[in-house]
């Protein structure tokens, strides 16, 4: 996929600070969680496979099932499914047959090698920026920048794990940089959020045509803590600066 040009001339469309956000996050949900808030900036949820079994009725259009059991047959359809798995298994997962994409977060392995498998057999890579502070030779940190490095070069996007808000303003800073060309692991460490309120509506949606979501466990603390960060995105979002949910 060749890079996508973020500087575009002639006549710029208004620019929508809350587009990069819009329906952006997926919330993780546990049994005990409090219902998913009400927000723009949610995109939908992800549910154990466990609880869809258990449950009577079949999932919202907007879930992503993560694979913690055997499946029925036939199996239920969702937005997708996620699958963690170490690298010794990832030619199974990624035999898997299920109803609705599949979103695969590979531990241990080549970052390279297996973005291009789970990419060549039509499946979506899964991108884990939670250990970011782990910047040893190799680390967490090196690895979530060599996968999102791999951006632009895919043909199925990127979906990110996360648990903060600085770590949803750095996956869409390296996305972007992976778009750019310019170097992902200093945009992990340091994003440019000016820069990411500056961008064209062109590059806004070449960047949320790349990152599909991004997963974290705690919504409405992830919304606050973004519209204190960035209140021009609080502003856009809300209508209102404190962040707070309908």
């Amino acid at each position: 996929m060749p890079s996508v040009p973020l500087v575009l001339s002639g006549q710029r469309p208004r620019r929508d600070p809350r587009a990069l956000l819009n329906g952006l996050l997926i919330a993780r949900v546990a049994e005990d969680a409090d219902p998913v808030p009400g927000h723009p900036w949610i995109g939908g949820k992800t549910v154990s496979a466990s609880s869809v079994i258990r449950d009577p009725e079949p999932p919202a259009a907007d879930t992503i099932v993560r694979l913690d059991v055997e499946l029925p047959d036939p199996a239920p359809a969702a937005r997708a499914y996620r699958v963690d798995v170490p690298r010794e298994h990832l030619d199974d997962a990624l035999a898997l047959t299920l109803p609705s994409p599949l979103i695969v977060r590979c531990t241990g392995g080549d970052v390279v090698e297996v973005a291009q498998a789970v990419d060549a057999a039509g499946h979506h890579g899964a991108v884990d920026v939670v250990d970011l502070a782990d910047t040893a030779p190799g680390g967490a940190a090196d690895r979530a920048a060599d996968a999102l490095s791999l951006a632009a070069h895919v043909a199925h996007g990127v979906y990110v794990i996360a648990e903060t808000a600085d770590q949803v303003v750095a996956a869409l800073a390296g996305v972007v940089a992976s778009l750019r060309g310019d170097d992902v692991r200093d945009a992990l460490a340091a994003p440019d959020v000016p820069a990411l309120l500056r961008l064209h509506p062109d590059a806004v949606e070449a960047t949320r045509s790349v990152l599909l979501g991004v997963e974290v466990p705690r919504p409405a603390e992830v919304i606050a803590d973004l519209s204190r960060r960035v209140p021009e995105w609080a502003d856009a979002g809300t209508g209102r600066g404190d962040g707070s949910l309908e």
